[in-house]
């Protein structure tokens, strides 16, 4: 569940391939819409595979439904949330080293596109069956190239993202988001 909507897991009835379903619950499209555009756009080995999406839910009701691959291993937070409660060293886990590069890594290609994902936290970062990373939700991310100075200036000071995971300047000193936003909430 998020503020999308809700995330089934879903099995092609031929292949038994099992895939994310995320449904929308809002009626605003916007944040949605740009969200698939990102996952279209933006292919990379540590960002999550977007499949293809649907102005329809499984119900044939208009409800944007967007297919994902499945990350059987879910979220980056609840990882470290079983590994907290088994009192494990994550340090000495070499997948703490693997997660961290691969995250790392879809920062520096996003960067790189002119992408600021603005909301990167564990809860959106997923982990397959290897536990290799996926950055997801593209809800709150922005593309700093192409975009005219007067609308890139609105979207860098509008507040978007986490509070927790965000950089203190953006929501305290109402700086705009950079990359180095990004790069704190990683941190």
């Amino acid at each position: 569940y998020g503020s999308f909507g809700n995330v089934y897991l879903v099995e092609h009835i031929k292949t038994h391939q099992q895939y994310a379903a995320k449904i929308q619950n809002s009626t605003d499209q916007n944040d949605i819409l740009q969200e698939i555009f990102f996952y279209s756009k933006f292919q990379y080995p540590t960002i999550l595979s977007f499949k293809c999406y649907s102005m329809k839910n499984f119900e044939n009701k208009p409800r944007i439904t967007m297919l994902l691959d499945y990350m059987p291993n879910g979220t980056l937070s609840s990882f470290l949330n079983k590994k907290r409660k088994a009192k494990h060293n994550f340090q000495k886990d070499i997948r703490h080293y693997i997660i961290l590069l691969g995250i790392a890594l879809g920062m520096k290609y996003l960067h790189s596109q002119g992408v600021i994902h603005r909301d990167l936290k564990p809860d959106n970062i997923l982990l397959d069956e290897n536990f290799y990373p996926r950055i997801s939700d593209f809800g709150s991310a922005i593309i700093f190239k192409g975009i005219e100075m007067q609308k890139r200036k609105k979207q860098e000071k509008e507040k978007k993202g986490t509070i927790l995971y965000s950089a203190p300047e953006v929501f305290l000193e109402n700086k705009p988001y950079t990359y180095k936003s990004d790069v704190y909430s990683f941190a």
